[in-house]
């Protein structure tokens, strides 16, 4: 986002009825901004075009054109040739590997500042299992967003060549309380992995660890734990890969909760509420990106309000969302859920990690392509069955 935005003014207690339809457009537009404003991550939408081609975007649609955005990316999936795993195999893709071809969608850029593809591929089970990253050290936060900088003017792009290792067994990552269980490592502070709990959990608080659930099963963690402190599970978590599922048992489950909240709500909600603070109200900077809380449950009604704005003018009436981010608030309207969708991918802004001044900071290709492949990797069998390829 390279235009700055505004704060509106405080809209409590106005309504359609006290306003002409321009001056509440208006004040509808600056909730929306306002909202963006304070988010304080980015989230991609992994779309499937095809069965080995995906698009990544942080605006799916309209509705989400309210929401922080961010470079958007087609990914091509290559298979090794003649590897390809037929429904009636037994054995994974991920014994044979495939690769990943990333390349940045740009327009109106002139070929000498276009941006090179990067490549993940993951090696054959016969060579080590590792992935391996070409990249270039070209994607950093500046001014608020994600710009292309180029390094020292007689080098060009500085190449980045990283190997990531997979992790053989699962292992404590934080205490007894949570199990490091499988994925892949790049040195000893980065692991893109999946989180279970390590031990048995008490009726009332089985899913609950330092005040926040781990996500569902198939998501794939980015962690950083040399850059943050691992103060809880979570402070370490850089990005998530949530996998989108479709299954008639996921759709019952969330109608049940749904429904179950609708009566068990005692509280109003607002329309411009993000978890459980209201726009209106001010926070602080340091406050919102450099911690996490769980905000919302998972058995808020999902139609609260609080979750997207309507804007209306004389002519048209559309409902644009307010982005949430998977994590610390449950089960996202913004999420918006469809047989094309793969899943999503949330990656946090916090304590400038992607500032190109920050010492032992992130790369942004890194961590949005590493987040990607390892969560594709959990699915890329079943996307090859269904697809039959």
């Amino acid at each position: 986002m390279d235009t700055e935005l505004s704060s509106g003014p405080s809209t409590a207690g106005l309504t359609s009825s006290t306003l002409d339809s321009n001056e509440f457009a208006d004040l509808q537009v600056d909730k929306l901004k306002e909202a963006m404003k304070k988010q304080d991550f980015w989230k991609y939408h992994v779309i499937k075009i095809n069965p080995l081609e995906f698009y990544l975007t942080t605006i799916p649609d309209k509705r989400h054109e309210f929401t922080r955005h961010a470079p958007s990316y087609y990914v091509q999936v290559q298979l090794p040739e003649g590897k390809a795993t037929k429904g009636w195999h037994t054995k994974s893709q991920t014994v044979s590997g495939f690769k990943l071809i990333f390349t940045q969608q740009q327009w109106g850029v002139g070929d000498e500042n276009k941006v090179n593809p990067f490549i993940i591929e993951l090696l054959p089970e016969s060579e080590s299992g590792k992935f391996i990253m070409n990249a270039y050290r070209n994607e950093q936060l500046i001014n608020n967003a994600i710009t292309n900088t180029i390094g020292d003017k007689n080098n060009g792009r500085i190449p980045l060549n990283l190997t990531f290792e997979k992790i053989k067994a699962p292992s404590s990552y934080f205490g007894r309380e949570v199990m490091l269980h499988s994925g892949y490592r790049l040195g000893s502070g980065i692991h893109i992995c999946s989180l279970r709990p390590g031990r048995k959990r008490d009726f009332i608080f089985k899913s609950r660890i330092s005040g926040m659930k781990l996500a569902k099963d198939g998501t794939s963690y980015f962690l950083d734990e040399e850059f943050f402190p691992k103060s809880s599970w979570f402070n370490p978590v850089v990005a998530i890969f949530r996998p989108c599922k479709r299954g008639i048992t996921n759709k019952i489950t969330k109608k049940v909760v749904t429904s179950s909240a609708k009566f068990s709500s005692l509280a109003p909600h607002s329309s411009i509420t993000i978890g459980n603070s209201d726009l209106t109200s001010v926070s602080s900077p340091a406050t919102s990106r450099n911690s996490f809380s769980s905000t919302r449950e998972e058995s808020e009604d999902e139609d609260s309000g609080n979750e997207y704005i309507t804007y209306s003018d004389y002519e048209t009436s559309t409902r644009y969302y307010i982005s949430k981010d998977g994590l610390r608030d449950r089960h996202p309207v913004d999420d918006s859920p469809s047989d094309y969708k793969l899943g999503w991918i949330t990656i946090y802004d916090r304590d400038k990690y992607f500032s190109p001044e920050t010492h032992g900071g992130g790369n942004w290709e890194v961590v949005l392509g590493m987040t990607f492949a390892v969560g594709f990797s959990g699915l890329i069998d079943q996307v090859i069955k269904s697809s039959r390829i």
